[in-house]
């Protein structure tokens, strides 16, 4: 008997591992848009408490009062005694709805919370602690 020599795949068995390729990509593919979404908003949350903790700092060290409006994807920080705005900022994945923070000369804020909305989501972001002197 003569053996026969296989050199290569079939073209079904290309397929099926391309197929099970697809598959797995697809699955992995959509966490891995989730966890960026997910990745990009806490950035942002920490860049507006990043903001908050700046302005508290500069409050204390200049014995000034600071307001922090927040209005759709807009954060703007105001000299309250020129009433100049400090800092503009907006945000792309969190949005909030019409509120306003002051920070007094000790650079303590007038709420303990910060509402925010993330895809439809509300959510309560607690400023505790995250307003305190940097040693």
């Amino acid at each position: 008997m003569m053996s026969v020599s296989r050199n290569g795949f079939t073209l079904i068995e290309l397929l099926v591992v391309i197929t099970i390729m697809m598959t797995v990509m697809g699955l992995v593919g959509g966490l891995t848009v989730d966890m960026l979404d997910k990745y990009k908003v806490k950035s942002e949350q920490k860049q507006v408490f990043a903001i908050l903790n700046a302005l508290s700092q500069r409050a204390f060290v200049l014995e000034r009062t600071y307001r922090v409006q927040f209005a759709d994807s807009m954060l703007i920080g105001l000299d309250e005694q020129s009433n100049q705005p400090v800092i503009e900022q907006s945000f792309e994945s969190i949005r909030f709805p019409k509120q306003s923070i002051s920070l007094n000369r000790q650079g303590l804020p007038s709420q303990e919370s910060l509402f925010i909305r993330v895809e439809g989501e509300s959510k309560r972001l607690s400023l505790d602690g995250v307003l305190r002197a940097t040693p």
